[in-house]
């Protein structure tokens, strides 16, 4: 009798082992050992519902679709981030969820102009999902040293306040903000320009006196206007130029306004004025 129970205890245990080794391989599998890729992490808006495609795979083994539920977030179709939820079943259990974004169409720049200190530029406009560009400028074709800023639903700018006779490299895109969060398109293709160099006096001082001497007799309001016309004779191509003999200072004549500029050789306005013997005082330096 004692040892019937002995074996029926013996077999009890032996029972509890080998359901224990049977049941466990059977049971699920550890979720984060699951690894979750979509076909697309990203989309540019369209209007229409985006669905990536979802590849699922254990320690590097494609999972069948037998092996897992796929539910999208509803919608879609909008700018933002939307979920993907993976349930596993069969002999692997738990659940991931996965990401994608649906960001605002691209826009490219149409036309830049070099402006004084700065360029003009216009785009091609987008119409839906937008709250407006972020544009960036950079004197390195890397935009490693790049300015960016934001502005509204217009499709041209101005941007001032450059170093003049410089070459910049420039690029835009759309932003969307959605519950807080921008979300960008990609960057349009990059375009250069080079900024125009406005000449000025060296000091205040040295303007104020020139204007003084000269600019109120010519009909200048102010002498940040004397200044700006002194630029402009330098800048206009029509007008003649010439280096001056004594101490190598760049001259420029514009015959149609009897306008004579003198810019020093590290690059300042040092006179402007209109000389009364008109072209020969020009011919004379």
């Amino acid at each position: 009798m004692k040892n019937n129970k002995r074996l029926l205890a013996l077999f009890l245990v032996l029972i509890m082992i080998l359901g224990m080794q049977f049941s466990y391989p059977v049971q699920s599998e550890a979720a984060s050992n699951v690894k979750v890729t979509l076909s697309d992490s990203s989309y540019e808006y369209t209007g229409k519902a985006c669905k990536p495609k979802v590849k699922v795979r254990y320690k590097g083994k494609k999972l069948s679709s037998k092996n897992y539920t796929v539910k999208y977030a509803s919608g879609r179709k909008k700018v933002g981030k939307y979920s993907v939820k993976i349930k596993l079943k069969g002999k692997y259990s738990g659940s991931k969820t996965v990401y994608f974004t649906i960001n605002p169409q691209k826009t490219e720049i149409q036309d830049i102009q070099a402006e004084k200190e700065g360029f003009s530029l216009n785009w091609t406009k987008v119409n839906k999902q937008l709250s407006g560009y972020q544009i960036a400028y950079s004197k390195n074709k890397d935009f490693s040293d790049k300015n960016t800023f934001y502005i509204g639903k217009v499709n041209s700018y101005i941007v001032k306040g450059l170093e003049g006779g410089s070459n910049y490299y420039v690029k835009i895109r759309t932003y969307a903000e959605v519950k807080g969060k921008k979300y960008y398109s990609e960057w349009s293709d990059v375009k250069t320009v080079t900024t125009i160099k406005v000449y000025r006096f060296r000091s205040d001082y040295y303007l104020k006196q020139h204007y003084d001497k000269h600019g109120k007799s010519m009909g200048f309001a102010s002498a940040e206007e004397y200044e700006a016309a002194a630029s402009d004779v330098v800048l206009n191509p029509e007008s003649l130029h010439k280096t001056e003999k004594e101490d190598g200072d760049d001259c420029y004549y514009l015959e149609a306004t009897n306008d004579f500029v003198v810019v020093s050789t590290d690059g300042y306005i040092r006179t402007y004025f209109r000389p009364d013997s008109g072209k020969s005082y020009f011919d004379k330096q």
